[in-house]
């Protein structure tokens, strides 16, 4: 374990020093040491401000735990609700038309961009199920009993919304990271899905993640008839969708320019800020 910081010291002493000795007197920087979770102890799933008041208004759920808040400020955190630009139709732009995406309004905003497959696991990706601190038992960290959660609840548009989580597979709980939710755009060209490198497919991951991130990698809180056991038979759909995912406007403007596909070369001609590049 690393020793709080000890006081006045500088980057010069730190750079003549070995990682031992850093070690033994306490001064690595506080500021590159990891977060802990808000609440390190109960751990669980705790979104923004902002995820929750949007959900609230356009479905009338509510995602506010009563036992702790998120704890780092708005400016902090990625832009709210992130565009979205498909690999498959880089023309269209940003096909979230500044929404967030909701099983509300998926229908309308993607119905004739994605095909029917798609389009289905799309409406699994907002859809709400059980989660550990959102569910309809007394074992819940919600004020009145919550339908659950949703993949994009997290991955908001596909991409982030700085959702905190404990990671899963380490153990005792004193030992486990906080992680912030990863994007999902790319993931068409990644390899490997998980701290440990044991998921090396989108389905892979859309089959454990009830049992993961859900339920706190615990197989037996997950099956005590608070949820629907996720097998792998919808796991292509689910993960067909994460998989169109672009990285930003400009990089499949560019793309679709380098393939000669008609007059998408004005796609990403506007390009939002703030995007990945």
């Amino acid at each position: 374990m690393i020793k709080p910081t000890a006081p006045r010291t500088t980057w010069q002493k730190l750079a003549a020093m070995k990682p031992e000795e850093i070690r033994e007197q306490g001064v690595f920087p506080k500021g590159f040491l990891p977060l802990p979770h808000p609440n390190h102890g109960e751990g669980g799933m705790v979104f923004p401000k902002f995820h929750i008041d949007e959900v609230k208004k356009q479905e009338g759920r509510d995602l506010t735990r009563f036992d702790l808040d998120f704890d780092l400020p708005d400016h902090f955190l990625p832009e709210f609700p992130a565009p979205i630009f498909l690999t498959t139709r880089p023309d269209l732009g940003d096909v979230s038309k500044g929404k967030l995406v909701t099983i509300m309004n998926y229908y309308e905003l993607f119905n004739g961009i994605l095909n029917p497959k798609q389009l289905e696991g799309l409406r699994l990706l907002v859809t709400p199920f059980p989660q550990q601190q959102f569910n309809q038992t007394e074992d819940r960290r919600t004020e009145e009993p919550s339908r659950g959660v949703v993949c994009f609840e997290c991955h908001a548009n596909g991409h982030t919304n700085a959702s905190t989580h404990l990671v899963g597979d380490i153990r005792p709980q004193e030992f486990r990271h906080r992680i912030d939710t990863p994007s999902l755009r790319g993931v068409n060209i990644q390899r490997l899905f998980g701290s440990q490198r044991a998921l090396k497919s989108v389905e892979d991951f859309t089959e454990f993640e009830q049992r993961a991130a859900y339920f706190d990698g615990d197989p037996v809180i997950a099956e005590e008839g608070r949820k629907r056991s996720r097998s792998r038979q919808p796991g292509p759909r689910h993960g067909g969708v994460p998989g169109a995912l672009g990285l930003s406007a400009g990089s499949e403007a560019r793309r679709f320019r380098q393939v000669g596909r008609g007059e998408g070369h004005r796609a990403g001609a506007a390009r939002p800020e703030g995007l990945l590049r």
